[in-house]
């Protein structure tokens, strides 16, 4: 799906046993609307949730993704987002225990300091930090990036990306701006 500004939206439905799941998906992507646009009432058995450049009509029983990658296209380095929703089974980790697991195979170059962050969806926070990891002929440096920001609708988003240490500053920028327009949506 075609969204202005050179930018694209890959959808993809699978649904066992519902008929004519092509023209569903016809219709989900004929629905999709701007953000700041004030959306018509969905349908009833259908529901507008945002795609973050755009907004769309998917089925009620349809429950949004856990896990959304983006990539940086300049660098190719990729950000994660996991998304935990009240009733999921696994609860998400906390920032000390992402960072402990990350400490696991390297050196943290100093300790973080995680600081508090509002978003527009929610309050958390925010921490980076760099990784030593020895190699046969000599050290890699990762820069490491993690948030971890409760929505007000109750769902938790844990936000991780890593980069080598020449990317760090455009990273940097672009993790920060992302992390403040995550919302409840």
């Amino acid at each position: 799906m075609a969204i202005p500004g050179d930018m694209y939206v890959q959808l993809s439905y699978a649904a066992p046993g519902i008929r004519d799941v092509a023209a569903r998906l016809d219709r989900i992507a004929r629905s999709a609307a701007p953000p700041d646009r004030e959306a018509v009432p969905a349908d009833p058995g259908f529901i507008r949730r945002s795609i973050g450049v755009a907004t769309i009509e998917v089925p009620e029983e349809l429950n949004p993704p856990s896990v959304y990658s983006f990539e940086f296209p300049a660098n190719g380095v990729t950000m994660q987002m996991n998304v935990w929703r009240p009733g999921d089974p696994v609860a998400p980790k906390s920032l000390l225990e992402q960072i402990s697991a990350d400490t696991a195979s390297a050196t943290l170059v100093a300790p973080p300091t995680p600081e508090s962050i509002q978003t527009r969806g929610g309050g958390g926070q925010i921490v980076s930090y760099t990784l030593v990891t020895k190699l046969i002929d000599g050290v890699e440096e990762t820069a490491v990036w993690r948030a971890r920001i409760l929505l007000r609708s109750g769902a938790v988003a844990s936000v991780s990306a890593q980069a080598d240490a020449p990317d760090k500053s455009a990273v940097d920028a672009a993790f920060l701006a992302f992390i403040q327009s995550v919302s409840a949506n």
